[in-house]
């Protein structure tokens, strides 16, 4: 695993070499400490399942939720995905002003 500082920036790092789907105990800690230490990981190259990933963020503690891969299509019953959204519609147009920054459950006390 290789974990690089984002260059030219005072926090983040990119995280080359792993798997998150086959990750191991060792190679998590790692992780987690890399988290700690410059705030924020990016982890390119990485085509997660749902499952894995909402697996990999329970790693690091219980989840309120899980995800879902792609904001700009919809989910059909049997979790694969369809067509794209219309980029005018209300919901792409909501997707595109959080694509900034936001917090969820900012009202909870953890």
């Amino acid at each position: 695993m290789k974990i690089t500082p984002v260059e030219g920036k005072v926090f983040g790092a990119v995280v080359t070499d792993v798997s998150l789907a086959q990750l191991t105990g060792e190679a998590f800690s790692e992780i987690k400490a890399a988290f700690l230490k410059y705030g924020f990981l990016l982890f390119p190259e990485q085509h997660l399942t749902e499952s894995q990933s909402a697996a990999f963020g329970a790693r690091f503690g219980e989840l309120e939720f899980g995800g879902i891969l792609f904001a700009n299509v919809e989910k059909r019953d049997d979790g694969s995905f369809g067509e794209l959204i219309e980029f005018d519609s209300q919901r792409m147009r909501t997707n595109v002003g959080n694509e900034a920054w936001h917090t969820d459950s900012t009202y909870k006390p953890i």
